[in-house]
């Protein structure tokens, strides 16, 4: 469970305002220590630093650097998960489309939020409560992949249920790729949209096909 502290604007709307904008300031400078030297790195003390409060005032808000970490993880989830969610009305082959160019080409789901959800990724294998929040996040994801390959015919052998945990494998190892440059995200993306087409039952469109990356 998160050790993020509870705040409350009932004294008025100023004292919420200020104090999102404090936990703003400090998912911030968590996701700002994560770019430059990692999590693992980075100490309470320097998150502090970071978002030009002193520590005690961070901790008033969150009781350790680990509880900032679930809270920008569950940031992050629900809006990765709010972002899908508005696909579900779009034709299966539109859905893979909009999921391709969202991880790989969008504004909201830039280089740096591919890394900072790497690192994370990586965080959960040992912390049980970040864990937790990546389960919730890939058991939504999963689900909603199953759910558009319902309607496909998917590729022979693949029940609905076992092309969306594809499809999200897939996805996961494009965007850890990405990060560690051995992918540029155009060949990602295309890779990803191809790939959910194939899963989905859908033939390879013309012109889609792409080169290896240079030196294979």
């Amino acid at each position: 469970m998160s050790q993020a502290k509870k705040t409350s604007g009932s004294a008025g709307g100023t004292d919420g305002t200020k104090a999102a904008e404090r936990l703003a300031r400090i998912l911030d400078a968590l996701r700002r220590c994560i770019l430059r030297q990692g999590y693992s790195a980075t100490s309470f003390n320097e998150l502090a630093q970071e978002a030009g409060m002193s520590p005690s005032h961070v901790f008033y808000y969150f009781q350790g650097k680990d509880a900032v970490l679930q809270e920008l993880y569950r940031d992050l989830a629900q809006r990765l998960i709010a972002s899908v969610s508005l696909l579900q009305e779009k034709s299966p082959e539109e859905q893979f489309q909009a999921m391709s160019d969202y991880a790989f080409a969008g504004e909201a789901f830039t280089h740096d939020e591919r890394l900072v959800f790497t690192e994370l990724i990586g965080q959960s294998l040992h912390n049980p409560s970040v864990r937790e929040i990546r389960d919730g996040l890939t058991t939504a994801v999963v689900q909603y992949l199953t759910n558009v390959f319902e309607d496909c015919e998917r590729a022979k052998g693949l029940s609905a249920d076992n092309s969306g945990l594809v499809a999200a494998a897939l996805g996961t190892g494009l965007i850890v790729f990405c990060c560690c440059d051995l992918l540029p995200p155009d060949h990602a993306r295309i890779l990803l949209h191809e790939g959910l087409r194939k899963i989905g039952g859908f033939e390879v469109q013309a012109g889609m096909e792409i080169d290896p990356p240079a030196g294979d």
